[in-house]
């Protein structure tokens, strides 16, 4: 039998051999979508974009009032370049501001924060936590802060955030770990949550670039207001609808090659110091400083509900609740903001160009963070104050303001307290005030701009379950910068040569008959594939036999 050993050996070699080949041909026909293919020289992980998309972004807002930390899914598209974000589950908040831990240790600084980065690590699966970035980026209170004092915050931060998670970060000390761990500027902030604002609305703002990117008419305005700043950011664009021949209007696509050179094209100002906290404490500075220099030590106070007491700077300020009145301090503090910070010119106001603005093609815009907080708690706290919420004009918003900033505390602390889940306890005392600073923002007096009865801007805070924070738009930006540095596209990541890289390559999905065809090709083919390897098993065991 032994002159047949060769034979039986080529025929089993055949079989080995038309299994692998039928098995590769399966898992071409029935694999589409897209894949990376490591490419180049040494994985030096330096930074994790240039690794191509990751499959999550965590990125950490460390604003003036608190943390909330976010996880966004990143899912590649079926072409180059392109992909979906969508939150991977909700938000983990922290009531502690990341700039009052200043001046702590890194272990205390762990012990505050840790938690929060304990819960939003659970929305990312385990598999995934070592390629998944974290990004630790500060608002308006960091920038409040000394140079030194953000020096120490940040190196601290940094141990902490090593320390408590298994998330991926670069080589400590490295440029690229930096970028993880910053104070951004109040202009990015603005742009990432106008690339939200756009996305949640259907805008698909992860398009720029390609040929397929959206029309600049599609995109709507965004106003965000926090606690220590406040930003105006929209598309720049021509106003087709002004035209006398509308007739003989096009559409124009967003021609920016990526989204960091978009942001060239969007009009962003950022106004440090006229958001809620860092306003309502200025404003109560000056009553203070007034009620002393008159001998006072106690003192009304315009901008508090009716009756609420507080000790500022040893004066007793007493809330009058006149609602008016409030504003106009607000517009005059706001003016002399601008003018100390020589952010803008006489007569210091905050008013958008006309292109920003979009009078005339009555463009849309999204009000976010606290404009959406103190609208939706009128809403709440007042039934029938805002009838039109979410769209009501400044001129409902000022009489639902007169409204609750003339009701008694005892009786608002009695009846309200609890009822907005956006509005705790300790907040209460400042939603006068707040109602009073989203009309002087937004007016003709000093303001943005908006007329007193147009119904232009929406006050949102998630749009079908996805919120539209700042946050979102950093993630998109990040995970846009990766797609198109796998595509093969200029970027302003520092990949560098020595880096490993992974290169996109898309399976495109072609037509329904055409995906029914491989299906159907695959499926034959991995039925093909293990029944050689089934025979070629049953010859290997008659072999033995025989032998």
């Amino acid at each position: 039998m032994a002159y047949q050993a060769p034979r039986r050996l080529a025929m089993w070699s055949a079989l080995v051999l038309a299994a692998c080949v039928l098995g590769l041909i399966a898992r071409a026909a029935l694999v589409t979508g897209a894949e990376y293919v490591q490419t180049g020289g040494v994985d030096a992980r330096e930074d994790v974009l240039c690794d191509g998309l990751p499959p999550f972004v965590v990125v950490v807002d460390a604003g003036s009032t608190g943390c909330r930390a976010h996880a966004f899914r990143v899912s590649p598209g079926a072409y180059a370049s392109t992909f979906t974000l969508e939150p991977a589950g909700a938000r983990v908040k922290l009531e502690t501001p990341l700039a009052s831990l200043a001046g702590k240790s890194a272990d205390e600084v762990a012990d505050a924060i840790g938690p929060m980065l304990d819960e939003i690590a659970t929305r990312v699966p385990r598999a995934d936590i070592a390629d998944t970035p974290v990004y630790v980026w500060a608002t308006a209170g960091a920038r409040a802060l000394s140079d030194a004092q953000q020096t120490q915050l940040w190196s601290v931060v940094t141990q902490a955030v090593r320390k408590r998670t298994d998330f991926f970060l670069p080589a400590p000390g490295s440029k690229s770990e930096a970028n993880h761990f910053r104070t951004i500027a109040g202009a990015e902030e603005g742009y990432f949550a106008w690339l939200a604002a756009n996305y949640v609305v259907g805008v698909d703002m992860t398009r720029v670039g390609s040929d397929d990117a959206p029309f600049e008419t599609e995109t709507v305005g965004a106003l965000d207001v926090g606690g220590g700043s406040a930003q105006f950011v929209a598309l720049m664009a021509e106003d087709k609808h002004a035209s006398p021949e509308p007739e003989m209007e096009t559409e124009t696509r967003i021609a920016a090659a990526s989204l960091d050179a978009l942001a060239e094209s969007v009009y962003v100002r950022s106004y440090l110091g006229v958001g809620a906290a860092h306003a309502e404490l200025r404003a109560r500075k000056e009553a203070a400083s007034k009620a002393k220099a008159n001998g006072l030590s106690e003192a009304s106070f315009a901008c508090g509900f009716k009756g609420h007491t507080q000790e500022t700077d040893g004066v007793v300020l007493t809330g009058s609740g006149e609602y008016d009145k409030c504003v106009e301090l607000i517009q005059k503090l706001t003016a002399r903001k601008l003018e100390e910070d020589g952010e803008t010119v006489s007569p210091f106001a905050l008013a958008a160009p006309a292109a920003a603005l979009g009078v005339e093609s009555r463009r849309a815009f999204l009000g976010m963070s606290l404009l959406f907080h103190v609208t939706n708690f009128l809403h709440v706290a007042f039934p029938g104050a805002l009838p039109t919420f979410p769209k009501p004009s400044l001129r409902e918003v000022r009489d639902a303001g007169r409204k609750a900033c003339g009701a008694e505390w005892s009786k608002l602390l009695r009846d309200v307290a609890g009822v907005d889940a956006n509005t705790p306890v300790d907040r209460l005392p400042g939603r006068c005030f707040d109602a009073a600073l989203l009309v002087a923002l937004l007016g003709e007096n000093g303001g943005f701009g908006f007329a007193e009865d147009e119904r232009r801007v929406e006050f949102v805070d998630d749009v079908d379950g996805r919120n539209v924070e700042w946050t979102m738009g950093a993630a998109m930006s990040l995970a846009h910068r990766a797609a198109a540095e796998a595509a093969g596209k200029e970027t302003t990541l520092e990949c560098g040569v020595s880096a490993s890289k992974k290169t996109r390559v898309v399976r495109p999905r072609g037509s329904k008959t055409t995906r029914v065809v491989r299906k159907s090709v695959g499926v034959v083919a991995a039925l093909g594939a293990m029944c050689a390897l089934i025979a070629a098993l049953a010859g290997a065991v008659e072999a033995d036999k025989m032998w």
